[in-house]
């Protein structure tokens, strides 16, 4: 039996834009994404789609690490202040975080856009 997902903290940074394509892109598309990583465990690739929320926001963009302890999800920006982030295979089996998603994690480095 798989057990459920554990949702046990999370670390916020701007993507890196790592070459030059990369870049072009981001200064075509608007401003840079951003990198949010949620550490736990129990998150297994399976045929039913691991879904994440974080408050109002579906995260489409995201993967899980071999060792199955953490998710890297990509947005084009910030969620809002306080919004709950979840994760979980159907809407009955939903997990959450207790600490809300906050903007202040953000981790300083020299490419951090505004936001």
């Amino acid at each position: 039996m798989i057990k459920r997902p554990k949702l046990e903290s999370y670390s916020v940074t701007a993507a890196p834009q790592t070459d030059e394509a990369a870049r072009l892109t981001a200064a075509e598309t608007g401003p840079a994404r951003f990198q949010i990583i949620l550490h736990g465990e129990n998150f297994v690739e399976r045929a039913q789609m691991l879904a994440v929320w974080i408050g109002d926001l579906y995260v489409n963009e995201c993967s899980i690490s071999n060792d199955q302890k953490s998710i890297t999800c990509y947005l084009d920006e910030l969620p809002e202040e306080g919004s709950v982030i979840r994760v979980g295979y159907s809407p009955d089996e939903m997990v959450e975080l207790p600490e809300p998603f906050s903007r202040a994690k953000l981790e300083n480095s020299e490419t951090t856009p505004e936001v």
